[in-house]
């Protein structure tokens, strides 16, 4: 069967102020009247009914996930006791999967995304699900670059003749002059986190190229949730290196790989600035998500409030501003990616 895991233990810092510790991006309402996790969970029931559906989450926000009960079941919510990055978290999902279903097919989800075109989305990830199933190989899903961006990760592939590609490389977030470069080839991919695998097969490249890992992680899923959630369990987790899935294993192994290109509409909703391309801005070019709001000759502005303070711009152009109750963030729309280190500096209260 296909299985869907969704990713869920990102902590947004990009989208500070209004994702915090205790309640990162992806419990936010960002792109509509739904949660990112809601609407990622909407966004497969098509070809994950119930019990086909899992999300990797942390302990830390467990009392968040009860607003999603009916679109997950409880014994399919995995909580880690802390997070170890992406490999980890996905090969926890895929040991636990394997208990009840040793020839699944899994597709991996960040839970933070933006996707339109839902139904392109769910034929192509059955399609590449099935080849991952038939081939053993790890399939990822590619992104067209759009433009020489610095805030992704980049996917080398070595032939374009035939779907799915080949690939030749990672490539780790480039500076300006080396993004340049990888979009004017036309060799590059952007990395959109979203992988499809046959279970049993993945977990045995993990365990051979991470045996403590995998060791760590059986000897974890035999525990209880609360002996997972006390000194012991957090200790035992806490030993795992914190990896994402490229260094974990498939970085060094680009023979298993296979890159199909997206045929949807995505948008990872990285930072304040990605609302540009998942928002409608009114007449003046302002894309508004603010209780009160009024402007006087400003133009192309981002203004998200969750206060009920009135929001008024004068001459003000191509900035960004995010009210909240405690915290306010101003700045120019050229520097969205910058609001980490802002995070970084910040009193514990505010984080």
């Amino acid at each position: 069967m296909i299985h869907v895991v969704f990713m869920a233990g990102g902590k947004g810092t990009r989208f500070w102020p209004q994702s915090r510790e205790k309640l990162p991006k992806q419990f936010l309402k960002v792109d509509g009247d739904y949660t990112l996790i809601e609407s990622s969970l909407k966004r497969i029931e098509s070809i994950a009914p119930l019990a086909q559906r899992w999300l990797v989450g942390s302990y830390t926000h467990a009392h968040l996930f009860g607003s999603i009960t009916e679109l997950l079941t409880k014994d399919h919510l995995i909580l880690e006791s802390t997070g170890r990055n992406t490999g980890p978290c996905m090969l926890l999902a895929a040991c636990k999967i394997v208990q009840d279903d040793s020839d699944a097919s899994i597709i991996f989800l960040p839970a933070d995304h933006h996707i339109a075109n839902t139904d392109v989305l769910c034929d192509q990830l059955k399609t590449a699900a099935d080849y991952a199933h038939s081939t053993q190989k790890v399939v990822i899903i590619g992104i067209q670059p759009t433009h020489a961006f610095t805030g992704y990760g980049y996917i080398e592939v070595t032939d374009r003749n035939q779907t799915p590609f080949s690939v030749a490389a990672f490539k780790e977030k480039p500076d300006q002059k080396t993004a340049d470069h990888y979009f004017a080839s036309g060799k590059y991919f952007w990395n959109s986190g979203i992988y499809v695998v046959h279970a049993a097969s993945f977990i045995s490249l993990i365990q051979k190229c991470q045996p403590e890992m995998y060791s760590i992680i059986k000897e974890y899923l035999t525990m209880a949730p609360d002996v997972q959630n006390s000194t012991e369990g957090v200790a035992l987790y806490a030993q795992i290196k914190s990896l994402s899935i490229e260094h974990t294993a498939i970085e060094k192994n680009p023979q298993v790989l296979a890159l199909y290109p997206s045929q949807f509409d995505w948008n990872d909703v990285g930072s304040w600035g990605s609302l540009e391309d998942i928002s409608t801005p009114d007449s003046q070019g302002n894309i508004i998500n603010a209780k009160q709001f009024i402007s006087v000759d400003s133009n192309n502005n981002i203004i998200v409030s969750t206060s009920n303070r009135l929001i008024s711009l004068v001459d003000v152009h191509d900035m960004i501003v995010v009210d909240t109750d405690d915290a306010v963030l101003i700045m120019p729309k050229t520097s969205d990616q910058k609001v980490k280190e802002i995070v970084d500096r910040l009193p514990d209260q505010y984080r």
